[in-house]
């Protein structure tokens, strides 16, 4: 076989190889927690992370889900029948419903309370303004200061969490 003739055998295979490898990592969209980084941790995982005992593990258990929370963020608003759309949004909801309890924990660390200030924020949880208030008197002056004001100003224009629509 001539050099001429290989060629196009090899992007064939190589076109094969990608197609069968794209269905392989194909997002499970019903279950967004169970989405992986290439360490192979989940996203439960680094939310466990988040009140561990190794302030490296902390901060970046605290990156990846601040990252997280924010991609879902400014997707979950797009065109609704778009599956990237219900895919942020279900991430959203996920990350809404296992980050706060969490974040509002690990304030008690240092090395993640500007991170976690930011998602409590971001996601509006109005009811973690005494932890926050509660940092803000802990922590120093200077940055992990002005991103715990800067939550509570947030939180504070927010206003009160809307009324729940399932109480009597």
């Amino acid at each position: 076989m001539t050099e001429r003739a290989a060629l196009p055998r090899l992007a064939v295979l190589t076109l094969c190889a990608l197609v069968g490898a794209g269905r392989a990592a194909a997002l499970d969209v019903t279950n967004p927690m169970a989405r992986s980084t290439p360490a192979g941790r989940t996203t439960e995982q680094f939310v466990a992370d988040l009140d561990g005992d190794s302030a490296p593990v902390r901060r970046f258990a605290g990156r990846v889900l601040d990252s997280r929370l924010a991609r879902a963020d400014r997707r979950r608003h797009g065109d609704p029948d778009s599956l990237a759309t219900m895919d942020a949004q279900a991430t959203w909801d996920a990350l809404s419903r296992t980050v706060p309890e969490a974040c509002v924990s690990a304030l008690r660390h240092d090395e993640v309370v500007v991170v976690c200030s930011r998602m409590l924020a971001r996601l509006g949880r109005v009811d973690s303004l005494p932890a926050l208030r509660d940092t803000r008197l802990r922590v120093g002056a200077g940055r992990l200061r002005r991103a715990v004001e800067r939550a509570i100003v947030t939180l504070e224009r927010a206003g009160p969490p809307p009324p729940d629509r399932d109480a009597p």
